[in-house]
């Protein structure tokens, strides 16, 4: 599937809106859970991840502000990339 294009099994309110009915349309995914499920499923097995990375001098912290901060970057750089190419198509278009 393309973008915007929806599921073949998806009511028709989820493909209106998207994301935002995921939770009341999940009958054409029946083994997948709630949000809340997936945040809490293994919250101890998780916990004790990032006990044991602390406890090898690894601060989960400081390597989500890093990637944050490298994904930001990232992104303006091709987003700028995107505006000077349609800047520049604009301009073509304008010539002819």
């Amino acid at each position: 599937m393309g973008t915007g294009e929806s599921h073949p099994g998806a009511s028709r309110g989820l493909q209106r809106d998207g994301v935002a009915d995921l939770e009341r349309n999940t009958e054409f995914l029946p083994d997948v859970p709630t949000l809340k499920e997936a945040m809490t499923a293994d919250i101890k097995e998780a916990q004790d991840v990032v006990k044991r990375l602390k406890d090898l001098g690894i601060n989960i912290n400081d390597i989500c502000a890093q990637l944050l901060r490298e994904g930001v970057v990232a992104f303006e750089k091709s987003f700028e990339s995107l505006l000077n190419s349609i800047e520049e198509k604009v301009a073509q278009l304008h010539k002819k």
